[in-house]
């Protein structure tokens, strides 16, 4: 039962407290009953020994004392139910008055965490949404930029892509001037991205997706043909056009149309001067107006004149 008791006051010591007084009052309610039940006895018994009282006077001192033992126990349970209320009372008072600190404190805590959050709402407010309100006008302007400066679908290239299909148009021109067969560079489609490094062409109808993958002759017909519409869309013509053993993989048809490509040029003016390396009769002979310089006359054929206006000068090396 102490146990029990100490348990609920750790628990609960207001209950504790009650539990213990109710067991005291009912024991001394107990003890009070059976004083009142002995008194009743010799009470019953006093009326009998009233005729045996010269027998029986020890007994009736005892009486006597026993009363004042009752009284003394009456007022131990008076003076004891008054000091363990006051004692009961102070507990909880102190309980309380602990109970009331922790709340304030914890109030203040609480008052000061909403101020905190009060002021970096406020700050959130003023600062941080105006600043993502900027960042994301910037990253909209950057986003809008990219795209337009975006090599393979903006801005770059759609001039880009124009002025290839005008070169790419030109270079066509300059092969069909020269080849016998249906041989061009397919146009780029505008739509589409880019790919700088690979460009397609057609051949007899026959799509090549590459043009690195063509023959010696068609590779060097590309060649020349570039560098004749790349110099007439800069329209660099006041300057020599320098030719090194051009068409030399060329078959004799194709070498004659090379010649009327050669004269149209000179003609039309698109060069100033035209240097022709080359080691085949037919071809210098198809330039009518030319002078020939030959350095070493060995296993060639030569035309009747060459080297005039021409001087000479051998050194040492």
């Amino acid at each position: 039962m102490r146990k029990q008791s100490e348990l609920l006051r750790q628990t609960d010591p207001q209950a504790a407290d009650k539990q213990i007084l109710a067991r005291l009052i009912e024991e001394k309610q107990a003890q009070y009953t059976a004083l009142n039940n002995t008194l009743e006895t010799l009470r019953r018994d006093h009326a009998a020994l009233k005729q045996q009282l010269n027998t029986h006077q020890t007994y009736a001192q005892s009486l006597a004392y026993a009363h004042d033992v009752i009284a003394h126990v009456d007022e131990s349970i008076q003076n004891l139910v008054v000091g363990r209320e006051i004692e009961i009372l102070e507990i909880g008072l102190k309980h309380f008055e602990d109970l009331r600190q922790r709340a304030t404190t914890r109030l203040a805590q609480i008052d000061h965490t909403l101020r905190q959050q009060d002021i970096l709402r406020a700050s959130y407010d003023t600062e941080v949404i105006a600043q993502i309100a900027s960042i994301e006008q910037e990253r909209a302007e950057l986003l809008e930029l990219e795209s337009a400066l975006c090599p393979t679908s903006g801005i770059p290239h759609k001039y880009s892509v124009a002025f290839l299909n005008t070169l790419i148009d030109l270079m066509n021109y300059y092969i069909a001037m020269v080849f016998t067969y249906p041989f061009s560079i397919n146009s780029i489609d505008i739509d589409r991205p880019l790919d700088y490094g690979k460009l397609s062409v057609t051949a007899w109808d026959r799509p090549v997706p590459d043009m690195s993958e063509c023959s010696e002759g068609q590779a060097e017909m590309l060649d020349f043909a570039f560098m004749l519409a790349l110099t007439k869309i800069k329209d660099i013509v006041d300057q020599p056009l320098y030719l090194d053993e051009t068409g030399k993989s060329f078959d004799p048809r194709h070498k004659q149309q090379l010649l009327n490509l050669l004269r149209y040029i000179t003609d039309e003016g698109d060069c100033s001067q035209l240097w022709l390396i080359n080691h085949h009769a037919v071809v210098h002979d198809g330039l009518a107006h030319a002078q020939v310089l030959v350095l070493n006359d060995a296993n060639i054929v030569t035309p009747p004149k060459y080297n005039e206006h021409v001087v000479m000068e051998y050194g040492t090396v």
